[in-house]
């Protein structure tokens, strides 16, 4: 039986610092700015509906009822959101899980303290017409991916499958072109415009394949050690915002989306929130709003054991030293 966990925070480190005074966690950290002042979170990527429950809990006031003052970065394609923690200039940031443990076992000193979204919505595009049904029928194919991303190597292992690689270029035209063309997407994101542009696009979710990552807040340890009263509040906000914007009223986190990124149409915001339902991104398959939030610790252990058997990490680490929860 899966054992859920709601996620919170646990630190047995933080014992250590129960002996420091509250003036001094209150001086902060050099290079942090004081959390009383501002929380700065940094994505990985524009301002979109899978990062919704940010925006929701920003624009709704669910931040301000928790007193909390957060300023949200948006990324893009050359952000690198991690560098930006581990330099402490931003207080939290979003990314996947694989990710977080990659970075742990190479000795960066973050935690992965909330989980925003079930699944990755990482996908295989290809078109209906050509459809790449099963993660076998990869094999021999060129496909435009992130180069370097560990679920190609977790593919070919599994499958016994050799890709030909191409770099992303984070555009359709190679796609809409050519209709034998393969490439990773957002389940949420490209279908959409292939359709705009006529095509009928088939997608083939990672996550069926076994490599199924959790999405995200991501913290300096040393943050979370100081301040894990901010840490939770912010975490708690959050997963309010998630539940508020997919069983409520949507509007406030559209409206500021739409804001700071133009390309976010009426029509393309509500597509993806109905995929988000669709696939059981947020909620999971049920939707239940009580999964928001919620996590598999042998999941977890699962995402572990994967990076360690492709060589990604040098051992297995304890899942404690990744995730708060």
């Amino acid at each position: 039986m899966r054992k859920w966990i709601r996620l919170g925070l646990m630190m047995a480190v933080v014992s250590l610092w129960i002996g420091c005074s509250r003036q001094e966690s209150r001086r902060g950290l050099s290079g942090f700015a004081d959390p009383a002042d501002e929380l700065v979170l940094q994505t990985d990527w524009f301002a979109q509906p899978e990062y919704a429950g940010f925006y929701q809990a920003l624009a709704a006031g669910i931040y301000e009822a928790h007193g909390l003052k957060v300023t949200i970065l948006e990324g893009g394609p050359n952000a690198d959101p991690m560098k930006r923690l581990a330099l402490k200039r931003a207080h939290f940031i979003n990314a996947r899980s694989d990710d977080a443990i990659v970075a742990v076992a190479r000795g960066m000193p973050i935690r992965f303290v909330g989980v925003t979204l079930q699944h990755n919505p990482q996908a295989i595009l290809s078109h209906e017409a050509n459809a790449i049904r099963r993660f076998e029928d990869l094999d021999g194919k060129r496909v435009m991916v992130d180069v370097g991303a560990p679920w190609i190597a977790y593919l070919e292992r599994k499958y016994g499958i050799e890709m030909q690689l191409m770099p992303h270029n984070f555009g359709l035209n190679h796609f809409l072109s050519d209709p034998e063309f393969v490439m990773q997407c957002f389940l949420t994101n490209e279908p959409y415009y292939v359709r705009q542009q006529g095509a009928q696009p088939y997608v083939l979710p990672m996550w069926e394949s076994g490599f199924d990552a959790y999405r995200g807040i991501l913290v300096h340890e040393e943050f979370i050690l100081n301040y894990p009263d901010v840490v939770r509040r912010f975490v708690k906000a959050t997963h309010e915002g998630w539940q508020a914007y997919l069983y409520g009223d949507y509007s406030p986190a559209h409206k500021i989306i739409a804001e700071r990124n133009p390309m976010m149409t009426d029509d393309f915001m509500d597509f993806i929130r109905k995929s988000l339902f669709e696939w059981g991104i947020v909620s999971g398959k049920e939707n239940d709003p009580a999964l928001v939030g919620k996590v598999d610790e042998s999941r977890l252990e699962g995402q572990i054991a994967i990076l360690h058997e492709l060589g990604l990490i040098e051992k297995k680490i304890d899942i404690q030293e990744v995730f708060a929860f």
